[in-house]
């Protein structure tokens, strides 16, 4: 075989891998993602795993639900007001909501607490979330995150704040239920939040 064979055979090569290469190069620039390889933090698959334990008999879980899609923003007179409480909900989620099995209606949220250990103060997205389930009438437990779950701890404050919110024989959904009806107050550690409760 000749040079001029070779070097005909190189150059169509070398306009093929050129030809490819352009091809993914734009198709990065078109896609520049890249797939992550868990869903879920420590903390959040811990708390999935106690959660179904804890209630999965009774209720749906679902994870990392959009706010958009439990929460309506009311019409307003001002659509520069509407936008701005629009954007405030825009890319946050509930990192999980209980739903009845029946009809999948919406009945509770589960957050972790992301308040440091070397702190009390709250991140605005948690304050922010506080203030949206008081508004909405959306029970809402706080789990302090990596703090040691129980099933049976978290069963009992989840059922309390739902049955505070339907009127079962307590007037205030803050207030829990269960022994603490009785004068003793919520365990150490633990504080009324919301609708809720913050283990």
């Amino acid at each position: 075989m000749g040079w001029f064979a070779l070097a005909s055979i190189l150059l169509v090569v070398l306009a093929v891998l050129r030809a490819k290469l352009k091809a993914l190069r734009g198709q990065t620039d078109e896609y520049p993602y890249t797939r992550k390889e868990i869903l879920f933090s420590p903390a959040e698959r811990s708390l999935l795993e106690i959660l179904e334990q804890a209630v999965g008999g009774e209720y749906r879980i679902f994870s990392k639900v959009r706010i958009a899609h439990v929460v309506n923003v009311r019409a307003m007179r001002r659509r520069s007001v509407w936008q701005r409480a629009s954007n405030r909900i825009n890319g946050k989620h509930f990192d999980f909501i209980l739903c009845a099995k029946d009809d999948l209606s919406i009945v509770g949220a589960v957050e972790l607490d992301h308040r440091s250990r070397q702190s009390d103060s709250l991140p605005e997205r948690d304050t922010f979330l506080d203030g949206l389930c008081q508004a909405i009438d959306l029970p809402l437990v706080k789990v302090q995150a990596g703090s040691a779950y129980s099933a049976t701890e978290l069963r009992k404050r989840i059922f309390g704040a739902l049955r505070a919110r339907t009127g079962a024989g307590v007037a205030d959904w803050g207030q829990p239920l269960g022994r603490e009806l009785e004068g003793e107050g919520p365990p150490k550690g633990s504080e009324v939040f919301s609708g809720g409760w913050t283990l």
